[in-house]
């Protein structure tokens, strides 16, 4: 039966050889699983080792986070200072401003009376500092002709 001439008892000799030599090349069940249970092992390990990395990574997040948020809480204090003195001092320049609106409306008329008396009196004083106005000449006459 086989093709090289070889008898039926020595091809199935030889093929159990061949089954045998490839058997005991390859792995026993037992060292494979090992194998696979090795390799997975190392994934996890890697695995772990990047939770570590990412636990601590989110740690330090959390931390700027809450600093982040005391820093906006505190401008947010400041800015609700900043506008309560803006509230005041609009007040407080508002009253000024109707303060001297009303003293101007009152004093307006005794002040300009004083001030244009003050006004006369240094006008009556620089005139009479000024030295004479000299005498206008005379117009030319025209030549004869």
């Amino acid at each position: 039966m086989a093709l090289s001439g070889e008898t039926r008892a020595d091809w199935i000799r030889k093929a159990a050889q061949i089954r045998l030599d490839q058997e005991n090349r390859n792995d026993a069940p037992l060292d494979v699983l090992k194998g696979k249970l090795n390799s997975l092992q190392y994934h996890l390990n890697e695995l772990t080792a990047e939770i570590k990395t990412l636990k601590n990574d989110q740690a330090k997040t959390h931390i700027t986070v809450l600093g982040t948020q005391s820093e906006v809480v505190n401008l947010s204090k400041q800015s609700a200072f900043v506008r309560q003195n803006q509230i005041e001092l609009t007040h407080v320049l508002n009253q000024m401003d109707k303060n001297f609106s009303h003293a101007v409306t009152q004093l307006g008329p005794s002040l300009l009376v004083l001030l244009s008396q003050q006004l006369r009196d240094l006008m009556q004083a620089e005139i009479a500092k000024a030295p004479p106005k000299p005498k206008p000449l005379p117009p030319l006459r025209p030549p004869n002709l």
